[in-house]
């Protein structure tokens, strides 16, 4: 698997070798994130893009934290473009994150975590 995607060796290095631990955080990492990004889509449809920068915000440190640097850098980009009055770049940055998240889901197949 693309380590950019998801760096399983760096993720249990980060938990100091337990395993199980990184697992149930992990765990939890895919549980939330879709309800995040429903948070986001409602918040751009309805222009809160404070609570877009949120959102974004919490993503990416928590995906840098689970070792998928491909859903930080997405999700930094959603808030780098909400921080800087980017608005037509938003639904874009959103789409790519959205984009990029089911490509951890389905990359995560492919190992059994």
């Amino acid at each position: 698997m693309d380590k950019d995607v998801f760096d399983y060796d760096k993720l249990i290095e980060s938990f100091m070798g337990e395993r199980d631990l990184a697992k149930e955080a992990f765990m939890e990492f895919l549980k939330k994130v879709p309800k995040q990004l429903d948070i986001i889509e409602d918040a751009i449809d309805m222009s809160s893009y404070d609570v877009v920068k949120f959102e974004a915000h919490s993503i990416k440190g928590a995906a840098y934290n689970m070792a998928s640097k491909i859903i930080g850098d997405a999700a930094c980009d959603l808030e780098y473009n909400v921080k800087n009055g980017n608005f037509q770049d938003i639904k874009d940055s959103f789409e790519t994150l959205k984009s990029e998240f089911e490509i951890l889901q389905a990359s995560l197949k492919e190992i059994n975590l």
